[in-house]
């Protein structure tokens, strides 16, 4: 018998599940609401364009918090990173299940990946819920971001191009 990793179908659905692309529209709302179309401390100081929370004590302390509040945004050394992360936290947080289901439920129905029909499924992304996602639709739509949804990064270190 060949060793090696043997997978259960659940295991199996748990791994496609998590590992698929962030429709391109997505990314470029979030990054744009999250760091103020890149103006943001957060996006200056830490390439941290996402918003996303730390409280391990490696971030950048947000100015306005409340007392009772103990986070801080995580920082990265490049930006690439910043979209790593990001990446894999809506791939892998509990808080982002319905997201993965429903592309996951595209896929499985041969369907295009399209922002428009997985935003609502980002709620939990901030503590607005449904206006977040309402305003993330709006950037996605006044900006054409839809037009981008084909745009695969080739690897940026041998190469500084998208592949459009």
């Amino acid at each position: 018998m060949e060793t090696g990793i043997m997978l259960n179908l659940t295991q199996k659905h748990e791994l496609i599940e998590k590992v698929d692309i962030v429709p391109t529209s997505i990314a470029l709302a979030q990054a744009a609401k999250e760091s103020g179309w890149g103006t943001s401390r957060f996006a200056l100081e830490g390439n941290a364009i996402f918003g996303q929370w730390t409280w391990d004590g490696v971030g950048i302390e947000p100015l306005d918090k409340s007392d009772d509040q103990s986070h801080k945004i995580l920082k990265f050394p490049i930006l690439r990173a910043s979209v790593k992360a990001y990446i894999t936290n809506l791939n892998t947080h509990p808080s982002y299940k319905s997201f993965r289901e429903k592309r996951l439920m595209l896929r499985q129905n041969n369907k295009a990946l399209s922002g428009i029909d997985l935003i609502h499924e980002l709620e939990n992304y901030a503590e607005t819920g449904k206006e977040y996602t309402r305003i993330l639709e709006q950037i996605i739509e006044q900006n054409d971001l839809q037009e981008f949804e084909s745009v695969v990064i080739d690897d940026l270190k041998s190469s500084n191009q998208l592949k459009l």
